[in-house]
Protein backbone atom coordinates (compact mmCIF):
# COMPACT_ATOMS: atom_id res chain seq x y z
CA UNK A 1 0.00 0.00 0.00
CA UNK A 2 1.51 3.04 -0.80
CA UNK A 3 1.41 6.37 1.97
CA UNK A 4 -0.65 8.85 0.79
CA UNK A 5 1.08 12.45 0.27
CA UNK A 6 -1.74 14.43 -0.33
CA UNK A 7 -5.48 15.26 1.05
CA UNK A 8 -6.75 14.47 -2.45
CA UNK A 9 -5.38 10.90 -1.50
CA UNK A 10 -5.69 10.97 1.80
CA UNK A 11 -9.84 11.06 1.32
CA UNK A 12 -9.25 8.81 -1.81
CA UNK A 13 -8.67 6.34 0.56
CA UNK A 14 -11.79 7.25 2.61
CA UNK A 15 -10.24 8.67 5.48
CA UNK A 16 -11.02 11.60 8.15
CA UNK A 17 -7.53 12.47 9.06
CA UNK A 18 -4.30 10.43 9.30
CA UNK A 19 -3.04 9.44 12.76
CA UNK A 20 0.69 10.24 12.32
CA UNK A 21 2.16 12.87 9.55
CA UNK A 22 5.36 11.88 8.38
CA UNK A 23 7.79 14.93 7.09
CA UNK A 24 10.79 13.77 4.92
CA UNK A 25 13.96 15.70 4.78
CA UNK A 26 14.02 15.02 1.07
CA UNK A 27 12.06 14.43 -1.28
CA UNK A 28 9.09 11.15 -0.61
CA UNK A 29 9.41 8.39 -2.10
CA UNK A 30 8.09 5.23 -1.51
CA UNK A 31 11.22 2.82 -1.64
CA UNK A 32 11.89 -0.14 1.30
CA UNK A 33 15.42 1.10 1.57
CA UNK A 34 14.38 5.10 2.64
CA UNK A 35 13.82 5.58 6.47
CA UNK A 36 10.44 7.03 6.04
CA UNK A 37 9.04 5.17 3.49
CA UNK A 38 9.97 2.53 6.05
CA UNK A 39 8.64 3.67 9.28
CA UNK A 40 5.29 4.71 7.31
CA UNK A 41 5.17 0.71 6.32
CA UNK A 42 5.39 -0.56 9.55
CA UNK A 43 2.93 2.17 11.27
CA UNK A 44 0.64 0.80 8.39
CA UNK A 45 1.01 -2.47 9.24
CA UNK A 46 -0.04 -1.66 12.79
CA UNK A 47 -3.46 -0.35 12.29
CA UNK A 48 -2.57 3.70 12.39
CA UNK A 49 -3.37 6.11 8.96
Amino acid sequence: MFLPTTKKEIHGLRWDQPDVILVPEDAYIDSPFIGVAIIGSYLTSKSYR
